[in-house]
């Protein structure tokens, strides 16, 4: 290792990484290193230097954006554009993310702190009790910055986040530990234990001294809030997840027990699945209450099943836990009982258990030698179906209870909190202006914004009082050399690695002369490598292979419900080609987190959302790179093809239904990719490509080889022929979420209602639609629900139709939703209204509103089976149609209106859209939010107005007919 002085860098400024908790109390405690602290970890810098991948110039180029060089040398235009750096954390809310403490004594030594740390030191040349002084100023003016209450104390959501019962505490870090593991977090930090990992991990500080569980919850839901550089990218993690993934790391922290009570915490849950026709449903084993989500949650004093809160008369389970604390060691007989129809169980410690399986005798009994003290103890009940005379109950006797005693006699349940061992920095006005001094002088405000310090001042005091040098005004040879530079007092100092310095050294010398832009495949490479892209993912550079899990990682990447998909199903797929595989739309999508991200239901590992720029950046050179020419280009969709698609996907085809889900529909067998999203995703140039020979596209796939040699079978399938039958399967995929579910698809439960022939309108309870619902099905899977409370249409939506067992199965009264996705609610009022003025208010619908849109007349079906529902508006009666428009990427629905005026109509209001953005398109067209267009047809001369009104934006037009007069227009809703 180098020395500490011949390791300096180029003046930089601290990237202070700050990610989670409240700041306690400071005592600053000076910090060194007997050894040499590990150089700076840049993970993706290490993935193409240890291939071989990239030159020390691309490498050090790579270094000055990541450790934010930039910040202090100030870079041309030209340069600015080729070297992003990474943004520095916001140090506006440290103080309710980090103690006091552990703040101070990362700013002493962040080396020592967070080895590994891109954090330089920025003190050194301080003497000790000036360092101190330094730093209990900077603490008390950052604390001073922002607020400062105490997560675990400023408010009960948050005290609730601190609270973990004893017996969930043990079963959350468990929790904690496989999401760690599973989710992602290993890609680019150390898994628990580990040794030998090919690439440096991203190092973690000492969580247990620095942050909260309120602090690092709220950071994992949302990282970029903190660290707005994007590195640490959102794993699109649940509340409960994450809570569960902080109390994992932060588990170390001492528990803080804050009451014991007699009793026990109780846990409700409903049976997640409570179709009782299915067979086996009674005898189904014991639902694994660590995978749901509980109803309810308290305390109670005994084993009661009359619970204080709202409750189903079936299909449910309790969890009743806490300490059973024994008053002298020796043999305990328990005895478990409960209803015959029910089934049990109770465990003691980690070990001992008494089960009794529903449809059995009421009492079960195990025995057991104890040590006095306390013991953890669990009891669960459940049911299927019903029972008349519900009950559960556990007692022990033994050493020193001779006499059988409830269990709730000697049981409590504890809570505690976790909490870091210091408290908050106190905020200081003294330290405002010092600190403040101290923020820029130090260059602190070159990277991390301070109000009332210029970032120019940052750059100015950074080094030795004076500007640091531009960045082309560096001297290759001189810049990392002390004292010259960096050993100023006021330069920060780095650690780095030998083969660092050379790096960047060969970056300097050659920007002297740089190209103006970098070529796209270089701009991939250094996307990757910036945001380490490669901790998951391969991608070909020349003739290497860069990037993916190394061997101790992949063991962690695993499939849900351990399926057998092997590496192609458990790991990130490589990158090689994937611009000239997905859409453009697509690829920005998938980068970004918002959709499309197919492997999330059978891969554990998660695809982060990236910063919007960053994504479209990436995505523009990927597919300037790896795009083929024509992979756009559409083959021709026609009915006879999508129908030959259709049997081709089937089990009496080509199979494909056997792996591959369709939509809400899963494969019979192993469980993969949905079909559905293939239209949406894949080009359809490299679908061909993948069809014709799937293992020259991905080497070692399951997939089968369906054209060997180019023959084709199904000879009355698409023309007899590969290239026919391909187009033909491409005209089904089009379809996207309304494609019908193909030969030999489990469509689910017998309620499940399927319109095959014609239209289906069957009426309903329905979620937020009313108890007086009328769904409408299509063949064409493109559907929509109406309300006839309020007399307006509420939802359409693709894919699978409506589950009928909310209405006919059991009690009914049940309110389900769509069974399809894609589902696009219409705005809450009617369509129609009759307003005063063009500024008066649109008229509002509450839960127990009727003929708010006007008076529901029922409906009548044309020849086809296809309603129209009839209402009338004061003297106009309205016939609306929602008919299928069938298309490319799945149907779409048009909103066919005939109004009937009879001797006096005024004149009426249509809603066509509302939403937060309209944007006017072509011909009478309106892009609504970016995700739904809305068309108007008419003989008629209409010109929608958009207004502002009740927090929204309306597209609205005025329609005047004459008495006796009727007028037919379309409203077509593409989403």
């Amino acid at each position: 290792m180098q020395s500490s002085r011949s390791s300096a860098i180029v003046s930089f400024v601290p990237l202070i990484c700050l990610f989670a908790t409240a700041a306690l109390g400071v005592r600053v405690q000076a910090q060194t290193g007997s050894a040499d602290p590990p150089a700076p970890v840049v993970p993706g810098y290490e993935h193409l230097r240890l291939a071989g991948a990239a030159s020390d110039a691309e490498l050090g180029e790579l270094l000055l954006g990541e450790l934010n060089c930039l910040s202090c040398h100030e870079p041309t235009p030209a340069l600015a554009r080729r070297i992003p750096v990474r943004a520095a954390p916001d140090l506006d809310r440290i103080a309710e993310r980090a103690t006091g403490r552990w703040l101070a004594d990362y700013l002493m030594a962040p080396h020592v702190q967070k080895p590994g740390s891109a954090m330089p030191e920025v003190l050194h040349s301080l003497e000790p009790d000036d360092r101190e002084d330094a730093v209990r100023t900077l603490v008390g003016y950052l604390a001073h910055r922002g607020a400062n209450a105490d997560p675990d104390e400023s408010s009960s959501d948050e005290v609730a986040l601190g609270d973990f019962p004893v017996h969930r505490f043990q079963a959350s870090v468990e929790r904690g530990r496989r999401l760690f593991h599973a989710v992602g977090c290993v890609a680019c930090h150390a898994p628990e234990g580990a040794e030998g990992t090919g690439i440096p991990s991203v190092p973690l500080p000492d969580l247990d001294a620095k942050t909260s569980v309120t602090a690092l919850v709220e950071f994992l839901l949302d990282p970029r809030a903190a660290r707005p550089g994007g590195r640490m990218p959102p794993l699109h993690l649940e509340r409960e997840e994450a809570e569960a993934i902080t109390v994992y790391l932060l588990r170390g922290q001492t528990p803080l027990v804050t009451e014991r009570r007699s009793g026990f915490e109780f846990e409700y849950y409903l049976d997640p699945e409570q179709d009782e026709d299915v067979p086996g449903f009674f005898n189904r084993p014991a639902p694994d209450l660590d995978a749901l989500r509980p109803a309810g949650v308290g305390r109670i004093a005994t084993l009661s099943l009359a619970l204080p809160l709202p409750m189903n008369s079936g299909n449910h389970a309790f969890r009743f836990s806490g300490l059973l604390r024994l008053p002298a060691a020796g043999a305990y007989t328990f005895t478990l009982a409960s209803d015959r129809r029910s089934g049990s169980s109770l465990r003691i410690g980690d070990g001992i258990v008494a089960t009794k399986p529903p449809f059995s005798r009421r009492e079960t009994e195990v025995s057991a030698e104890l040590e006095a003290g306390d013991h953890p103890v669990e009891v669960t009940y459940f049911i299927r179906g019903s029972t008349g005379q519900p009950f559960v109950d556990a007692r022990l006797d033994g050493a020193a209870l001779p006499e059988p005693t409830p269990l709730h006699k000697v049981a409590s349940h504890e809570s505690v909190r976790l909490r870091p061992a210091d408290g908050p920095a106190a905020p200081n006005r003294r330290y405002e202006e010092n600190g403040s001094m101290l923020f820029a002088r130090y260059g602190c405000s070159a990277c991390h914004t301070s109000p009332g310090v210029d970032p120019e001042r940052g750059r100015s005091y950074a080094v030795s009082r004076a500007r640091a040098p531009d960045l082309e005004a560096l001297d290759p040879e001189k810049a990392l050399a002390e004292p010259a530079m960096h050993g100023g007092e006021t330069s920060p100092r780095y650690r780095l690695a030998t083969h660092q310095k050379q790096a960047i050294r060969a970056a300097l010398a050659a920007l002297a002369d740089p190209p103006p832009k970098r070529r796209p495949e270089d701009e991939i490479t250094f996307t990757m490598a910036s945001f380490n892209c490669f901790a998951c993912h391969q991608r070909r550079i020349g003739e290497v292979d860069v990037g993916g899990p190394d061997p101790v990682r992949a063991r962690h990447f695993r499939v849900v419900d351990d399926q057998d998909l092997g590496d192609e199903g458990r790991l990130p797929p490589p990158l090689h080609g994937v611009g000239g595989k997905l859409k453009p739309g697509a690829l920005r999508s998938i980068l970004t987190g918002e959709r499309l991200h197919v492997r999330r239901d059978f891969m554990e590992v998660r695809m982060p959302g990236f910063p919007a720029g960053a994504a479209e950046r990436l995505a523009d050179a990927l597919d300037s790179v790896d795009a083929l020419p024509g992979d756009l280009d559409e083959p021709p969709v026609s009915a006879t093809a999508t129908e030959h698609g259709l049997e081709l996907i089937g089990t009496g085809g080509m199979g494909c239904v056997t792996c591959h889900d369709i939509h809400v529909h899963p494969a019979p067998g192993i469980s993969t990719i949905d079909l559905a999203t293939a239209y949406d995703r894949l080009r359809p140039g490299w679908v061909e490509r993948l069809l014709r020979d799937p293992a020259a596209i991905r080497p070692g796939t399951r997939m089968p080889a369906y054209w060997p040699e180019g023959e084709a079978n199904f000879p009355d399938l698409g023309g007899g022929t590969t290239g026919g039958q391909i187009e033909a399967l491409w005209s089904f995929l089009s379809l996207g979420a309304s494609m019908p579910a193909p030969e030999g698809m489990d469509i689910g439960s017998e309620l499940v209602l399927v319109p095959d022939q014609r239209p289906l309108v069957f009426r309903t309870h329905m979620i937020d639609v009313g108890p007086r619902a009328i769904a409408i099905g299509y063949p064409e899977n493109v559907h929509a629900a109406f309300d006839a409370n309020t007399v307006r249409l509420a939802k359409v939506w693709r894919g699978a139709f409506f589950d009928a067992k909310g209405t006919w199965q059991g009690r009914a009264g049940q309110f389900f939703g769509p069974y399809g996705t894609d589902v696009l609610n219409l705005p809450a009022g009617p369509a129609f209204a009759d307003l005063d003025d063009i500024d008066s208010p649109w008229p509002a619908t509450g839960r127990y509103d009727r003929n708010v849109g006007g008076r529901f007349l029922g409906y009548r079906l044309d020849d086809l089976g296809r309603p129209s529902i009839r209402y009338r508006l004061g003297d106009v009666v309205i016939e609306e149609a929602p008919l299928p428009l069938p298309g490319a990427g799945g149907a779409n629905l048009i909103r066919r209106f005939r109004l009937a005026a009879g001797t006096a109509p005024r004149p009426l209001f249509l809603l066509l859209a509302e939403g937060e953005e309209i944007v006017p398109g072509p011909e009478r067209t309106w892009s609504v939010d970016g995700t739904l267009e809305v068309s108007l047809f008419s003989e008629e001369d209409f010109t929608p107005i958009v207004r502002d009104s009740q927090g929204v934006r309306q597209l609205l037009q005025r329609i005047e007919l004459e008495p006796h007069r009727s007028l037919e227009l379309d409203v077509t809703l593409s989403w």
